[in-house]
């Protein structure tokens, strides 16, 4: 083939007016053969690189047939959102009655607490005793210090005691304590139950028998 157009060649190259032949025929026809294989070869590269071309282009075309296709998702609705006034219509229980209707609370919630634990309610701290005066109570404090005379002995729940309420044990009552008041109550916290009296200015509880003094853990 490539001979028959490298004559052909040859013919036109006569037929065109040319009287001289070329001297080196192998060498025209080498050149030519040449020539013509290099063309052969950029028609092949070519024809190669359009087929690459058709793969790609259909796969384009099917990712965009199956994206046409997909379901669209469906959107969760938007919430509504509810008024005041919307809720306050719908609602049959009003806060007052709510709060109303809900359990009492038990003894330990409602209970204040001081320098000794929690103080029920039907116990004051001694820092508040002289708001009772006259009435017979139960005081929860500390016994800082227990003072002492040969009348009396005094349990002090403040150092120093005047102002505050101390508990007073008159020596006629001794007799019912064991032990030694220092070494009892020192220190420790106590209930004291009694009428609270006022005494030069100061709220006081005097006590004549141990079960007047519950000595907490």
């Amino acid at each position: 083939m490539k001979r028959f157009i490298v004559g052909v060649l040859l013919i036109g190259l006569v037929g065109c007016g040319t009287t001289t032949p070329a001297l080196d025929y192998p060498a025209t026809v080498g050149a030519l053969e040449t020539t013509i294989g290099q063309q052969q070869t950029s028609i092949a590269r070519a024809q190669a690189d359009n087929v690459a071309l058709g793969e790609r282009v259909a796969v384009v075309q099917r990712a965009a047939t199956t994206e046409a296709i997909r379901p669209t998702p469906t959107l969760a609705p938007t919430p509504t959102a509810i008024s005041t006034a919307a809720i306050s219509a719908t609602t049959s229980i009003s806060l007052t009655t709510a709060i109303s209707t809900t359990a009492p609370l038990s003894p330990s919630l409602a209970l204040n607490t001081g320098e000794c634990g929690p103080i029920p309610s039907d116990v004051i701290d001694f820092e508040d005793a002289a708001g009772f005066i006259g009435e017979r109570m139960i005081v929860q404090g500390r016994i800082v210090k227990v003072g002492r005379s040969s009348k009396a002995v005094f349990l002090n729940f403040h150092d120093p005691y005047q102002g505050y309420f101390s508990s007073v044990i008159f020596s006629s009552a001794w007799k019912n304590f064991a032990g030694t008041f220092e070494d009892v109550y020192t220190g420790r916290c106590v209930r004291i139950s009694g009428t609270i009296k006022e005494y030069q200015g100061a709220p006081e509880i005097v006590v004549g028998s141990p079960d007047q003094i519950l000595v907490l853990p």
